[in-house]
C-alpha cells in the first residue's frame, strides 16, 4: 500500500495543488505557511477513507474515520465581515498490491459533511480487510504523528495489554499526536508471559532487532518491573531507562516503536519478518524535531533500513535531513529546483537551497563572491597596484584558511611572488 499522488482544492490554506510522492521517501520542504503540514492533514483524511468502512472502530478519538474540520474549509476573507467559504476537493492514486485505487471526495460549500461518493473503491478496500482479517491477510499500516507527538508522551503506569483484535494496530492512528504507551503495554505484557509462560519470541525479537537497528547506541533493551520502563543497555554494560533519555532520543525510540508495535499488531502471521515485511504509510510532521545534527543525518537512512517496505512522507527544517536525500526524494513548495544530489551538496548549498538565510549561508554568499571577483581579477590580469590592493583585500574578507590557501595558490600561478 503506498499513495502516488494526491490533489488538493481549498484545504486549509491550499488553494489547489497537485502532488506526487516517491514510493519509498518523501521530505517536503519550505516555508512556514508554505502549506507543509497541510499536506499530510490532507493525507491522513485519505487514509482515513479506508478506515471509514472497517470493523475497525478506531481513528480520531476513537472514531472511524478521519473527517474534515471546519477550520480546515479554506475561506477567502473580502473584509473581516465578509467570509466566504469555499469547496473542498480531495482526489488522487493509491496503489495496493499493484492495483491503482482512484478516489475522490468534495465537500461543496452548501454542506456540512465531505462526500464518499466518488471514493467507493476506497472505502471498499476497508470492507475486504475486514472480511479477510481471519484469512492472514496483510493490512497496511497507516498512521500519522504530528508536531505534537512528543507533548502526549504523559509517563503513567505501564498498563498490561489485553487481548484483541488484530485492527489494535490502527488505534488512534490518525489521531495528531498518536504516539501513546500502547507500545509500553505490549512490550511489557509480551517479556511478562515469554518469561513466565515460555511464550514464543518471534515478534518480541523481530521488535529487538529493530530497536538496535534504528538505535544503534543500545546493544539490547528490556522491560524493567521495578521502574516500570522501558531499558537499553549502552556499549559501556550500563542501562538507562526511556523516561532518562533527552527529548531527542525519546523522542525516535518512541517513534519507531510505535510503527514496529502496528506493524506486530496488524500482522502478527508475518513472524520474525513482519517488522521488514509490513506494508503502509507513515506521516510525521518535522522529522528533525528535537534531533540532534548528528541524528537528522543518519534517520532517513536508518527508518529505510528498517521498515524497507514503509513510505515514508515527512516534514522537515533541517538541512542535515536534506543532505541525506537525493533530488528526487524532495518536493520543494517553495518552487525551488537543484540540477544537484543534495547529498552531493554542502550544508551551506542545502540552506541556501531551502531559503535558509542563515548567518552561515550569508557568509557562504559573501565568500562565493569574493573568490568570484579575485579570479577574475587574476583571468583579466594584473597591470596596477591597484589591481594588488584589491585582491589583497578580497582575500581577507574570511577567516577560513583553506579558503585563503586556495586563492593564494591561484595567485601565485598565475602571478608568480608579485
Amino acid at each position: 500500500m503506498r499513495v502516488k499522488r494526491i490533489n488538493i482544492k481549498n484545504f486549509k490554506g491550499i488553494e489547489s495543488k497537485a502532488l506526487q510522492f516517491d514510493p519509498s521517501f518523501t521530505v517536503l520542504i519550505g516555508d512556514n505557511a508554505s502549506g507543509k503540514s497541510s499536506i499530510l492533514d490532507a493525507l491522513s483524511v485519505s487514509m482515513g477513507t479506508i478506515l471509514m468502512k472497517t470493523r475497525a472502530s478506531f481513528g480520531i478519538n476513537g472514531r472511524k474515520t478521519r473527517t474534515l474540520l471546519k477550520e480546515e474549509i479554506r475561506k477567502i476573507m473580502m473584509s473581516p465581515e465578509n467570509i466566504e467559504y469555499t469547496d473542498v476537493e480531495l482526489s488522487g492514486e493509491f496503489i495496493y498490491e499493484e492495483r491503482i485505487i482512484n478516489w475522490r471526495r468534495t465537500q461543496p460549500r452548501t454542506s456540512k459533511r465531505l462526500s464518499y461518493g466518488d471514493a467507493k473503491d476506497l472505502t471498499d478496500l476497508g470492507v475486504l480487510f475486514s472480511e479477510q482479517i481471519e484469512k492472514n491477510i496483510n493490512l497496511p499500516l497507516m498512521v500519522y504523528y504530528s508536531t505534537a507527538r512528543l507533548a502526549s508522551e504523559i509517563q503513567e503506569e505501564i498498563a498490561y495489554e489485553k487481548i484483541g483484535s488484530r485492527f489494535e494496530g490502527y488505534h488512534a492512528c490518525l489521531d495528531p499526536k498518536s504516539i501513546k504507551q500502547n507500545f509500553l503495554s505490549w512490550f511489557k505484557t509480551f517479556e511478562d508471559a515469554a518469561l513466565k509462560f515460555d511464550k514464543d519470541r518471534t515478534l518480541y525479537n523481530s521488535y529487538i532487532e529493530m530497536l538496535k537497528l534504528v538505535i544503534k547506541e543500545w546493544y539490547d533493551v528490556k522491560f524493567h518491573w521495578g521502574l516500570d520502563d522501558m531499558v537499553g543497555k549502552l556499549s559501556d554494560g550500563t542501562w538507562l531507562p526511556l523516561s532518562n533519555l533527552s527529548d531527542g532520543y525519546r523522542s525516535m525510540v518512541s517513534l519507531v516503536s510505535d510503527i514496529a508495535y502496528r506493524a506486530i499488531k496488524l500482522n502478527p502471521h508475518l513472524g520474525i519478518e513482519v517488522v521488514r515485511e509490513t506494508a503502509g504509510i507513515v506521516l510525521i510532521d518535522e522529522l528533525d524535531i528535537h534531533l540532534h545534527p548528528t541524528w537528522q543525518q543518519r534517520i532517513v537512512a536508518n527508518l529505510k533500513s528498517a521498515f524497507p517496505k514503509i513510505q515514508f512522507i515527512v516534514t522537515t527544517h533541517s538541512p542535515f535531513i536534506v543532505q541525506s536525500l537525493k533530488s528526487h526524494e524532495i518536493i520543494n513548495l517553495d518552487g525551488k529546483l537543484t540540477d544537484q544530489h543534495p547529498d552531493s551538496m554542502s550544508i551551506e548549498q542545502n540552506a541556501i537551497f531551502m531559503g535558509v538565510e542563515s548567518k552561515n549561508s550569508i557568509l557562504f554568499n559573501e565568500k562565493e563572491k569574493a573568490a568570484f571577483d579575485y579570479l577574475n581579477i587574476l583571468k583579466e590580469g594584473v597591470v596596477n597596484e591597484s589591481d594588488i590592493e584589491k585582491l589583497d583585500k578580497l582575500i581577507e574578507t574570511t577567516s577560513d584558511p583553506v579558503f585563503k590557501a586556495k586563492l593564494k595558490l591561484e595567485r601565485l600561478a598565475k602571478l608568480g611572488n608579485q
